[in-house]
């Protein structure tokens, strides 16, 4: 009797447990952690965030609520799922905090903490990725992931510099040979990854890397979600470490704000749409003191079907417009001189001392600058990217003149000129500024299906999810790229027939991605 007794009560108990997790669906997370005090020469207001969603059907959060030392504070300035407040504290010491928020439906959720406000101490330097592996063979993934907790401060750190190194690893291939596009991401507190580093990596060996990161300073707080992704395959991998380094000093602006423009691929010289980088609205945001424009634009795909050797090795000079207007202090030149290599990374194989559109082999991406403080007094303003006018990529499918084996080896060969750009807009100021959307996506759960997967002549790639901008590559096993496809939207994808019955029978790797997303699979061409 005492069993079944016990038993019943454990079922009631099981049963409770999972009828609250139904019916508490409110998630909080937010970058405020215990681990570093809050850093200030003087009671500055400082920005406190949390991320709140619900996974309660048809239900929207209706409230979300800071309580400090006992005061509650409603949030403000909503942004995706992001929830402000900008606290002042009342004196240096601990200060318990709360954040609740609630759903539609009633449910709720609540996290709490204590932070202590204090005075500057000292330099810090904070490592995040500490030899994570990234190798397709071992692990069947180009990404490595991770989340780290950074210093809190207002106006105490004059620079950070992050410090990023790749090693050879322990796999097949050690060091894979070939130069890989790399980049370092870091999640904002509205979980749109933002672009901290490019980087291409150097052919076959290890080396080490410095950039000055401190336009990131806001974002660069509490924890704080980090992904290093390489287009590595099947010939070696890396180890990555990155640390950064918060100097102390004193900033010209107290506080800044970060606000993407541009980020994702977009082809070059493409005939049925030579100016594919949307025109965008820039909204300056209360408090703006200076602002400056950071731009990293990386040009690839290259080879006798690309028309002059475009987009690597292919010198162009781009312009940047505001409100149609141009100002020659605004172009862009596209090009990097590779020997000497500009990161010093000595001892390299293949073909790394020949220049390159923007970038090197075993270098990181050095942006392009673009003060634009003085546009300030013209309030929100329209913001053009026009690549070099006068280029066209005849050997192109979009070329209605581009006769395959006459003009051109082959017009559908698919890998055009194209670039990777990356615009974010830098505001800073004496005086807190407030957050702004961007419509860099969340990295989301995509279902995509590559079929059928062994074929001679055509295959197709379906996704179950509305995209913009998606680019389709097919690889070698030695991760030469043979393919390269952009497409606008995902039906255009999903009813685009993939043909290659041109190829060589054997084992081929694809790849599907955006600017958040990647999937990656083989494929066997019979």
């Amino acid at each position: 009797m005492k069993k079944n007794l016990l038993t019943l009560l454990l079922l009631v108990a099981l049963n409770s447990l999972a009828t609250a997790a139904v019916l508490d669906p409110v998630v909080i997370s937010t970058r405020i952690t215990a681990a570093f005090p809050i850093e200030m020469n003087s009671l500055d207001p400082y920005l406190l965030t949390a991320n709140v969603s619900t996974a309660a059907t048809n239900a929207s959060i209706t409230a979300v609520n800071f309580t400090i030392d006992g005061v509650e504070y409603a949030a403000t300035n909503p942004v995706v799922s992001q929830y402000d407040y900008w606290w002042t504290p009342s004196s240096f010491g601990t200060h318990s905090i709360s954040i609740t928020a609630v759903d539609s439906d009633g449910n709720s959720s609540n996290f709490t903490s204590t932070v202590n406000v204090a005075n500057p101490t000292a330099d810090r330097t904070i490592q995040t990725f500490e030899n994570a592996l990234i190798d397709w063979s071992s692990l069947g993934s180009q990404w490595a992931y991770g989340t780290f907790t950074m210093p809190q401060s207002v106006g105490i750190y004059e620079n950070i510099v992050a410090n990023f190194s790749v090693s050879c690893p322990s796999v097949s291939g050690g060091c894979d040979d070939w130069d890989r596009l790399c980049w370092v991401q870091i999640q904002n507190s509205a979980g749109e990854w933002v672009e901290l580093i490019r980087y291409i990596t150097p052919y076959g060996i290890g080396c080490n890397h410095t950039i000055d990161v401190t336009d990131f300073e806001s974002l660069l707080q509490g924890n704080v979600p980090f992904r290093v992704y390489i287009d590595t395959w099947g010939t070696g991998g890396w180890n990555i470490n990155l640390n950064l380094e918060y100097i102390q000093g004193t900033p010209t602006y107290k506080y800044s704000s970060v606000n993407e423009i541009w980020e994702g691929y977009y082809n070059f010289g493409d005939l049925s749409n030579l100016q594919p980088v949307p025109v965008k609205t820039v909204v300056i945001p209360a408090n703006t003191s200076a602002m400056n424009f950071r731009l990293i634009t990386t040009g690839h795909g290259w080879g006798s079907n690309n028309t002059s050797n475009a987009a690597e090795f292919y010198y162009a000079v781009h312009k940047l417009k505001i409100n149609d207007i141009t100002n020659a202090s605004l172009n862009q030149t596209l090009w990097r001189f590779c020997n000497p290599n500009p990161d010093n990374c000595n001892g390299q194989l293949g073909n790394w001392q020949y220049n390159r559109a923007g970038w090197c082999p075993g270098a990181i991406s050095t942006p392009y600058q673009y003060d634009l403080s003085s546009y300030i007094p013209l309030g929100n303003f329209q913001f053009s990217y026009i690549f070099k006018e006068t280029y066209r990529d005849y050997c192109n499918a979009s070329n209605p003149n581009c006769v395959s084996g006459v003009n051109c080896a082959d017009c559908n060969d698919g890998y055009n000129p194209y670039y990777r750009v990356g615009g974010y807009m830098i505001y800073k100021g004496d005086q807190p500024i407030p957050t702004l959307a961007t419509n860099n996506p969340t990295k989301e759960n995509y279902s995509v299906q590559v079929y059928p997967n062994s074929t001679s002549d055509i295959f197709h790639v379906k996704l179950d999810k509305p995209w913009n901008t998606i680019v389709v590559t097919l690889h070698t096993v030695s991760g030469e790229a043979i393919k390269n496809y952009h497409f606008k939207t995902t039906e255009e994808l999903n009813a685009f027939d993939f043909n290659v019955s041109g190829l060589s029978a054997g084992m081929y790797f694809i790849k599907v991605y955006n600017s958040s997303f990647s999937y990656s699979d083989k494929i066997l061409v019979k």
